[in-house]
């Protein structure tokens, strides 16, 4: 690299611009990035209506409401667990495979649920398969002690043959929980 090209290079850091590129270019780039990431958003919301509809034919008795409340007792449920360090109690909640990664790295990991509190559940992909039925939650909760939110994408699955009862019975399984933080 030499002085010309070291010098681009701080400049684009310092100020965000390619002096090395025009604005028309830069402008061009920029939109065609927003114009990427919007067409993204539109088909991730299109892929989700699909497996709204698909998990509607195939299971009428689902009811989105009931499974996002199940979601939020299973979601507590599993912290509250943790924290207690009853592994009995969690593994009747997750898959093998679950259970597996957690306890790998729970040693790492403190948990606190000092009146935890769900403020916020989304689903953001559902998806039908012939192995298993997959739904998975965006959740955001918090704690009355002013510990860093926790904002984790929770995925359930269920047996492809299994389907809604009408008591509401929460009949999936936590497969897998991963956090939306970058760190």
């Amino acid at each position: 690299m030499d002085l010309g090209d070291l010098s681009a290079e701080l400049f684009k850091l310092r100020f965000g611009e390619d002096p090395t590129r025009s604005r028309e270019d830069q402008e061009r780039e920029r939109r065609e990035t927003e114009f990427n990431r919007i067409n993204d958003e539109i088909a991730e919301t299109a892929a989700l209506m699909h497996g709204r509809e698909s998990l509607k034919v195939k299971d009428p008795g689902f009811d989105e409401q009931a499974f996002l409340a199940g979601a939020a007792d299973a979601f507590l449920a599993v912290r509250k667990a943790a924290a207690r360090g009853d592994l009995s109690t969690m593994r009747s909640f997750m898959s093998e495979w679950c259970y597996g990664e957690w306890s790998k790295r729970r040693s790492s990991s403190r948990v606190t649920v000092d009146r935890l509190t769900v403020r916020r559940l989304a689903i953001v992909r559902m998806m039908l398969g012939s192995d298993a039925d997959s739904i998975t939650v965006r959740i955001d909760a918090h704690t009355v002690t002013g510990e860093p939110p926790v904002d984790e994408l929770w995925t359930f699955m269920r047996k492809p043959d299994q389907l809604s009862q009408p008591n509401g019975s929460f009949a999936w399984t936590v497969a897998s929980i991963a956090s939306t933080s970058a760190g």
